[in-house]
């Protein structure tokens, strides 16, 4: 079992459908951090933003309480990539972290995710940016890469819980 499980992926990666996923079917304590910044004001975006500072003050309180209380498999998605990322990586070096790094390798699939009326966060090209950022990363031992690009939710759950197990 993972201490912290860490989704990464730009907007229209799937994040949020595969924490969502993860907390009903498997009953994973999970934290929207996109929601966190929202409620306290972040609408920019922009990292160490005031509002930013306290979404990340909130995340660590709650992952700290939840530990606490025992919990494993925590999910956190929505992480800023640069920045906050890291910084949870080294901040918990003594817990067992599993980061997922969502991909979508086509542009105009990532488009059409990306443009849904239905989003609040439509921009495509700061959403390829941060796609193609997160497909050259290195990957670390605790990272896993997935294509979520032909979405089959079952196929991306099973290859994330073979991960994490």
């Amino acid at each position: 079992m993972a201490d912290l499980i860490i989704i990464l992926g730009t907007a229209g990666s799937g994040k949020t459908t595969i924490g969502k996923y993860l907390q009903e079917k498997f009953d994973y304590p999970l934290i929207n951090y996109g929601e966190l910044r929202q409620e306290n004001g972040d609408l920019s975006w922009e990292t160490y933003s005031v509002g930013e500072n306290k979404a990340y003050d909130e995340l660590l309180q709650a992952l700290d309480n939840l530990w606490k209380q025992g919990k494993k498999n925590i999910v956190v998605d929505d992480l800023p990539i640069q920045g906050r990322y890291t910084e949870i990586l080294g901040r918990f070096e003594d817990k067992n972290v599993k980061v997922i790094k969502l991909i979508v390798n086509n542009d105009d699939v990532l488009k059409q995710r990306v443009m849904d009326e239905k989003r609040q966060f439509r921009d495509f090209e700061k959403a390829k940016r941060w796609n193609e950022m997160i497909k050259t990363m290195p990957t670390l031992n605790n990272e896993k890469v997935i294509d979520n690009t032909e979405v089959d939710l079952e196929e991306t759950i099973n290859q994330i819980m073979e991960f994490v197990k």
